[in-house]
């Protein structure tokens, strides 16, 4: 598995009728045993609102037009209890759906290693590998096969900024490409009695995030894949330390105001007011940033990547990652088997994922969605895009990557030390024990 990203070209037309001769070989996935009646594939996903239901409920309309012999019913749950309760619920009660969407890592993996998820290397080497961006396979793979099938990936965070204000304190956004020029940006904002940065972490992911980064400026890219997918190092390693440190000087100097114990929501709404100066986040912000701005042609806004540590191995074309997506539980039964890899095959095509694109202007796992969608991009997106295919290293965020047990500990932990109510050191030891004690043996 590589999770380096080099010298990569555009995707071009060539490109696509290459990766998309997999979907092509789909049509003839030996099933010599398809029942009469059309076999039925539940499709269950934590998409039960906006574009994202929007986006796969379409791919699922246009799967059931093109395999008559095939009937998809997809049901979106509420995120939470999705991942919390519903589909562990149905792998434990032995009737998981057909097709399930997932984080990928331990979330996946848990399932894989009680034999439940269906193993798709053989098809996935000889018709996917060559679809998607190199770095993501470590999503699904596990053992040396592969459980899934990517659809999005994002980084996070951005550092987003008011362009007006940012003017106002009289400096410029280059000044945010590094550590000691952000916390100078900061300190002016304080000055002009302006919050430097809208949070936000009721929900206590969003310090994740943001922490990941400060861990990974100081460790360099390779250390820090394998600290957060539990290869080797432990959370209360000297270099974790400095990174959790540095988020809580930032804590303690106000840079986030009031908002450490707000909604994420009512973050982003602060900065969409223009009541901060910035605002930390995923790049899953472009798109609604720019509907803002067209809402509110007075509000303008722009991005940078997270400032990095001079002097530190951590870059910022070091992308700390997320993902979205596809696998299929496990079967003996070779109709039933061959139904749900041709489900696969079609959601993660590009020409499936160019298809979402006007309904949900992502990054897909697929190569090429957005050029091959033709929508025009507007400014922003076209930066994140760039952005994107500069990158270097795909690092997965540690909560996704880390046993969901530890990953309750690792939230309250951080929210913890970061609101002085437990020591960073003593902090970062309950997470290093944590994971230690609910890491898969073997």
């Amino acid at each position: 598995m590589k999770n380096t990203i080099a010298n990569k070209k555009p995707f071009s037309r060539r490109d696509f009728i290459k990766a998309t001769a997999g979907t092509a070989a789909a049509a003839v996935i030996p099933s010599p045993i398809l029942a009469k009646d059309p076999i039925k594939i539940v499709f269950w996903s934590n998409f039960s609102s906006g574009t994202k239901l929007e986006a796969l409920e379409a791919m699922v309309s246009r799967f059931n037009k093109e395999n008559p012999d095939i009937i998809v019913k997809h049901t979106g749950f509420q995120n939470e209890d999705y991942k919390s309760t519903i589909l562990n619920t149905a792998f434990a009660g032995g009737q998981p759906p057909d097709i399930f969407t997932s984080v990928g890592f331990e979330w996946l993996f848990s399932f894989v290693r009680e034999g439940a998820v269906l193993d798709i290397t053989d098809y996935y080497n000889q018709n996917l590998r060559q679809r998607f961006i190199p770095g993501i396979e470590s999503t699904y793979e596990y053992g040396g096969k592969y459980w899934g099938v990517p659809w999005g990936i994002g980084g996070t965070p951005f550092i987003y900024y008011n362009i007006d204000l940012l003017e106002k304190i009289g400096v410029t956004s280059n000044e945010i490409n590094t550590i000691e020029g952000f916390e100078n940006v900061c300190d002016l904002s304080l000055k002009a009695g302006l919050t430097p940065i809208g949070f936000g972490n009721k929900g206590q992911w969003n310090a994740v995030h943001w922490i990941s980064n400060c861990v990974k400026n100081i460790m360099g890219s390779k250390r820090a894949i394998d600290l957060f997918t539990m290869k080797s190092g432990r959370w209360d390693d000297p270099e974790p330390l400095e990174g959790l440190n540095r988020m809580k000087s930032w804590v303690k100097k106000n840079y986030f105001g009031n908002t450490l114990n707000e909604t994420y929501g009512v973050g982003q709404e602060r900065f969409f007011a223009g009541k901060t100066l910035m605002l930390g986040t995923g790049g899953w912000v472009v798109g609604g940033l720019v509907k803002a701005m067209k809402k509110n042609p007075k509000f303008q806004a722009d991005f940078t990547e997270f400032p990095v540590e001079v002097g530190k191995p951590g870059l910022g074309s070091d992308w700390i990652f997320w993902g979205e997506l596809f696998a299929a539980s496990n079967t003996e039964d070779e109709a039933t088997r061959a139904a749900r890899i041709r489900v696969l095959d079609a959601v993660s095509s590009p020409s499936y994922h160019a298809m979402c694109f006007p309904i949900r202007e992502n990054t897909y796992g697929a190569r090429g969605a957005a050029e091959l969608s033709e929508v025009p991009l507007d400014k922003l997106s076209k930066k994140k895009y760039k952005l994107f295919n500069n990158a270097t290293s795909l690092i997965p965020i540690p909560d996704v990557a880390i046993p969901t047990q530890a990953t309750a500990v690792m939230y309250e932990e951080f929210q913890g030390a970061l609101m002085d109510q437990v020591s960073t050191k003593e902090a970062l030891t309950n997470i290093a024990d944590a994971i230690e004690r609910f890491k898969p043996k073997g």
